[in-house]
C-alpha cells in the first residue's frame, strides 16, 4: 500500500497552525457589540375572535324599524321647522327692538334740540328785558338829574330876582347858595365843602345823595365823599 505524501497533507492544511487560523472566527469588539442592532420581537399571535351569531330579522321587525325611522325623520323635520320659526321670531323681535331704539334716539335728539332752542329764546328774552331795564334805569336817572337841574335853575332864578330886589348880593358868602340859609356851627346849616371845592349846607347835601352813599355836586356834577363824612368849611365859619 502506497504512503501518502507530505505535500498533499500540507496542501489540505490538516494538523498545521495555518489551517487552524483560517478556521477560527474573529471575535467582535465591545464597540461592535454595543452598536449591533437587535432584531424586533414579533408579537404573539392573537387568538381568533369567536364569530358573533347572526341576527335574523323578520318582516314585522323590518316594518317596525322602518316605521320608527319615518317617525324619527318626521320629528326631526318638525323640530327643524320649530327652530326656524323661533329664529324668525327672534330676528323680528331684534329688528323691532333696534327700530325702537333708533326712534327713541331720534325723539331724544329732537327733545334736546327743542329744549336748547327754547333755552336760547329765553336767554335772548332775558337779555332784552335786562337791556330794557337798564335803559329804563338810565332814563329814570337822567330824568331825575334833569328835574334837579330844573329845580336848581328855578331856585337860582328866584334867588337872583330876590337879590336884585334887595339891591345886590351883599354878604352872599355867609349864606348857602342853594337854600340861602345862614351858616352855623351846628345843625343843618353847617357848611360842607365837597371834593370839587363847592360849599353847601348839610341839609342841601342830603338832597344830592346818589346810589352808593356819595354826593353829586349840583354845580359841576362831580362826586365826592359819602354822606356824613363831608368835612366842614371852617374858612367860611371863621370869616367875620
Amino acid at each position: 500500500m502506497a504512503r501518502p505524501s507530505l505535500r498533499s497533507d500540507s496542501s489540505q492544511g490538516v494538523g498545521t497552525s495555518s489551517g487552524r487560523k483560517k478556521k477560527e472566527k474573529k471575535k467582535p469588539t465591545i464597540a461592535q457589540k454595543t452598536t449591533r442592532k437587535t432584531a424586533p420581537r414579533k408579537p404573539a399571535p392573537k387568538s381568533p375572535k369567536s364569530a358573533r351569531p347572526r341576527v335574523k330579522y323578520t318582516a314585522a321587525d323590518v316594518r317596525r324599524m322602518k316605521k320608527e325611522l319615518e317617525d324619527l325623520i318626521e320629528e326631526t323635520e318638525a323640530e327643524k321647522d320649530k327652530n326656524n320659526m323661533l329664529v324668525e321670531e327672534q330676528t323680528k323681535e331684534l329688528f323691532e327692538l333696534k327700530r325702537t331704539e333708533e326712534t327713541q334716539k331720534e325723539e331724544d335728539f329732537d327733545a334736546g334740540l327743542k329744549f336748547l332752542t327754547e333755552e336760547a329764546k329765553e336767554c335772548k328774552k332775558r337779555m332784552e328785558i335786562d337791556k330794557q331795564s337798564k335803559k329804563c334805569e338810565a332814563t329814570t336817572c337822567l330824568q331825575k338829574y334833569l328835574d334837579q337841574s330844573r329845580g336848581l335853575s328855578a331856585h337860582f332864578q328866584s334867588r337872583f330876582e330876590a337879590l336884585e330886589a334887595d339891591g345886590g348880593p351883599a354878604q352872599s358868602y355867609k349864606k348857602c347858595e342853594l337854600c340861602n340859609a345862614q351858616w352855623s356851627q351846628i345843625g343843618d346849616s353847617v357848611p360842607r365843602i365837597l371834593d370839587c371845592g363847592h360849599t353847601m349846607c348839610d341839609k342841601c347835601t342830603q338832597k344830592f345823595v346818589i346810589p352808593g352813599g356819595r354826593v353829586r355836586c349840583p354845580f359841576d356834577k362831580k362826586k365826592s365823599y359819602g354822606q356824613g363824612t363831608i368835612p366842614k368849611n371852617y374858612t367860611l365859619l371863621n370869616i367875620q
